[in-house]
């Protein structure tokens, strides 16, 4: 029997639609998931991408007003050590080749096991996906010059995943989440 992988989700994936869809199933019975907490750990606003710069088969973003492309770093979530702090979030069963495709999307964070650091005991491997060094870097010195902003769409798929599991955990996730002060632009996200 090959090993089982596992996911867990803190922003964007708790959403179950948005979970569906990045994994290609067909409906949400094919998928494996249950809600847990990743302890010791706390959310954080801190992975900066450049948004000036095109990288190939990789995303950036326009302002759908002027369909102008903002000299700007488009700030992601993370989470990071913390003691006393824990983290709620989806946790999914991943198939091998669906997890070697989580490394190629997550291309700004690196994969880390905690399985020894979940609420729940697990019959497999639990990975998190935590901000590269230089992402991190990115933010810093972006935030410093005023240039880091969170994608409202992203902001708002996030704050929806937490409401659709209660009005407690959107203000719980919202609470505990880091947020230096950031604004919110409204972006439109293109695939490339």
């Amino acid at each position: 029997m090959k090993p089982k992988n596992y996911i867990f989700g803190y922003g964007s994936l708790v959403n179950l639609a948005s979970l569906q869809n990045t994994i290609a199933k067909p409906d949400l019975d094919s998928i494996n998931y249950q809600y847990c907490h990743l302890l010791n750990h706390t959310r954080i606003w801190n992975v900066g991408m450049d948004n000036s710069k095109e990288v190939p088969n990789y995303k950036y973003y326009i302002n759908p007003t002027d369909l102008q492309q903002p000299d700007v770093f488009v700030t992601f979530l993370n989470v990071q050590e913390s003691p006393d702090s824990s983290v709620k979030g989806i946790l999914f069963e991943v198939s091998q080749e669906e997890l070697l495709l989580f490394d190629q999307r997550e291309r700004q964070y690196s994969r880390k096991d905690i399985t020894t650091m979940l609420d729940i005991q697990i019959d497999g491997t639990a990975w998190v996906y935590t901000g590269l060094p230089e992402s991190m870097k990115r933010f810093e010195k972006a935030f410093e010059d005023n240039r880091a902003v969170i994608s409202q769409a992203y902001q708002e798929l996030v704050h929806s995943a937490y409401q659709s599991l209660s009005d407690d955990d959107l203000t719980a996730f919202k609470n505990s989440t880091i947020n230096a002060g950031l604004s919110v632009m409204e972006l439109k996200v293109i695939q490339t």
